[in-house]
């Protein structure tokens, strides 16, 4: 390929990282701010908190869907708890116009 070299941004990440206090943290788990939670839900009151909290839903798949598009869970956790297939909940999603 003809593409240009590219340094890896990891080690000024890292780098960052431990000047700000985070030396002692697994060197594998940076987040983006606002990237979601970073707790595996696992029932349904796990995901309805944040975006979710307090709403309504009129049906089972459009709360799944709103899991994924609002709050920010991942496919394969959504379906988890929903017992669906990561295939179907994933075509849910596209079907309301969202990118998966």
């Amino acid at each position: 390929g003809g593409r240009p070299y590219v340094p890896s941004a990891v080690p000024r990440v890292h780098q960052r990282a431990a000047e700000r206090g985070m030396q002692g943290e697994s060197p594998y788990v940076f987040v983006a701010p606002g990237a979601g939670p970073g707790v595996v839900p696992r029932t349904f009151a796990d995901l309805r908190t944040g975006a979710l909290e307090g709403r309504n839903f009129r049906s089972l798949q459009e709360f799944a869907v709103a899991s994924v598009v609002e709050g920010h869970h991942s496919i394969p956790d959504v379906a988890r708890v929903f017992r669906v297939p990561p295939w179907r909940l994933e075509q849910w999603v596209r079907e309301t116009g969202h990118a998966v």
